[in-house]
């Protein structure tokens, strides 16, 4: 199965951050993976969702380098 573009992305920046903090993260990971969730109303599927997780790991990234 190939992946998708959305599942690449999150793989990139997830492995990047993941051994750069030790999974400081990850609980904001997942709160913002509920925020999918609850929201699939709006978010039909991960790719249009992907602006939103972009802006997460950009936010998260600045923080953890801080």
């Amino acid at each position: 199965m190939r992946e998708n573009s959305s599942n690449i992305v999150v793989n990139y920046f997830t492995n990047k951050v993941r051994f750069k903090s030790k999974f400081l993260w990850r609980r904001y990971l997942l709160k913002e993976l509920d925020n999918y969730e609850a929201n699939r109303v709006k978010y039909k599927n991960l790719d249009e969702y992907m602006p939103q997780m972009v802006l997460f790991f950009e936010k998260t990234a600045k923080e953890l380098k801080d």
